[in-house]
Parts: structure tokens; sequence; C-alpha cells
């Protein structure tokens, strides 16, 4: 029989302390700790700009919802996505009691908009309502259960919205 090199063996053992060493006390291996360098370390290429396309309408509304905090109670705004990521919005206030309330859109950017108020729970409070942009328009609104959602579709247009929404009665 032939026997390993005391120096492989060695090796050998070292290595596997070097293993157990690295468990944490549930037997999974800790995270690698990066080796000390003294030059620059290469970083991953940060993703192409041309690929990725600023929301030009993110923030459009900020000031003048925050302006009418005190007159419309519950307000919604922003934008409909990134261009080339637009997508319906829905806004939701589960608190809002059954009662008398006007929806008030606003938007700016798309030609127009398609709004449908519902209920949390999914009841529609009538049919679909064609908005055109840029404009505000007020849908009164029976809410009969708890909870409203107010659902915006751009057609996939970027542009931006305010919702707000006061009680009537």
């Amino acid at each position: 029989m032939r026997r390993a090199p005391i120096p492989m063996v060695i090796a050998g053992v070292a290595a596997s302390l070097g293993i157990l060493a690295a468990c944490t006390p549930q037997g999974d291996l800790a995270p690698e700790q990066p080796a000390p360098t003294s030059g620059p370390v290469a970083t991953p290429a940060a993703p192409s700009s041309a690929a990725v396309t600023p929301d030009p309408w993110a923030g459009y509304f900020d000031e003048e919802a925050r302006a009418n905090q005190r007159e419309v109670p519950t307000q919604f705004w922003g934008s409909f996505g990134d261009v080339g990521g637009v997508a319906v919005n829905r806004s939701e206030n589960q608190t809002l009691e059954p009662g008398g309330y006007a929806v008030t859109v606003r938007c700016e950017g798309p030609d127009g908009l398609t709004v449908t108020v519902e209920t949390s729970a999914g009841t529609r409070l009538g049919d679909p309502v064609a908005v055109a942009c840029p404009a505000a328009t007020t849908l009164p609104v029976d809410l009969t259960e708890r909870g409203l959602v107010v659902m915006l579709d751009s057609g996939g247009q970027a542009g931006a919205y305010l919702i707000g929404i006061s009680p009537t009665s």
C-alpha cells in the first residue's frame, strides 16, 4: 500500500477544516467574504441607458396634491409608468363608508382614459367612463358598501393622473 506524502495529507486536512470553519451552527455555508485587494476591482457593467427610459411624468401632480390635502380628503396621484412599461392604475381606499362621493379625475399626457369605479369587493358602480385628457372630470358615485376602487386605463399611453374623492352627503 502506498501512502500519500505528508504535505498532501496536511493540505487535505487544512482544506477540510476550512470548509468546516465556514459553516454556521445551522450547517449552512457562511457567505463568502471578498478577498482584500490592493488595486482596482472590476464591477459589473451598468445596464445600458438606451434600454431604460425614465418616466417624464413622475411627480407631475405632487405639488397640487399636497396643496389640496384639506379640501380633498382622499387623493391618489402618480404616473402610468415608464415609457414602454405603462400599466392600468388601480387606486383603492378600503376605509370609505357607504354614501355619496364625488370622484374627480385629472389627467395629462394620454389622449384619454377609461375610468372604472367599483367597491373594494368588486361590485361595479356604473359603466366605465371615457375621459378626455388633459381635463378634469367629476363622477358622482353612490358607494353601496365599504371601500372604493378607481381604475384608470390610458390605453398604453404615458402620462400622469390625480384622483380626488370627496364625500357629498
